[in-house]
């Protein structure tokens, strides 16, 4: 009878072994079915991360050419925004130069055609207290003298206004003005 009871329960081990080992299998065949679909699953995944990973560092070498570019961009603008200023502030010493050599041509050209009424308010107007004082003392006495004075102060100064140097060159009848340089 014992030998019955232990051939019993060594069958009934058995089995449940038998029967383990087969879920044990079932169960092996199952995870390696999801296994062998989760590589699959992951190849176009992992195809799809690389290209993700690529196109990112290829943004990021283009971002950084981009901010050299623009801090090089931005380096011409502040040299470009300086050479700006200086050709600004040239041209309105030019544009000063400009309006006192017209007022000084404008004076010679109504002290050649026009009323001496016109000559006065073209002198008023210069602010030019030396080319007042010549004027003044052309008009009061009308001399050779004053006029020698007068006349080569005007061209002098429409000379020094345009940046030319010119000097007077004495001569019996009055002051020749001659380039110098």
């Amino acid at each position: 009878m014992i030998n019955k009871v232990i051939y019993s329960v060594g069958g009934f081990f058995l089995v449940i072994s038998i029967s383990l080992g087969i879920g044990l299998g079932v169960w092996a065949l199952s995870l390696n079915t999801q296994l062998t679909q989760s590589q699959a699953d992951y190849r176009p995944l992992k195809s799809s991360n690389d290209k993700v990973n690529g196109d990112y560092n290829k943004l990021n070498i283009e971002a950084t050419k981009s901010q050299t570019d623009l801090a090089a961009a931005n380096a011409q603008v502040i040299v470009l925004q300086e050479q700006l200023k200086k050709a600004q502030d040239e041209n309105l010493s030019l544009n000063a130069r400009l309006t006192d050599i017209q007022g000084k041509v404008a004076i010679l050209y109504t002290s050649e055609f026009g009323s001496v009424a016109a000559i006065d308010a073209k002198i008023d107007g210069s602010g030019d207290d030396q080319l007042k004082q010549f004027w003044a003392a052309e008009k009061k006495s009308r001399s050779n003298m004053d006029n020698i004075n007068f006349w080569p102060y005007i061209i002098q100064s429409i000379a020094k206004a345009s940046g030319l140097s010119l000097e007077p060159f004495p001569v019996e009848t009055g002051a020749l003005i001659i380039p110098v340089g």
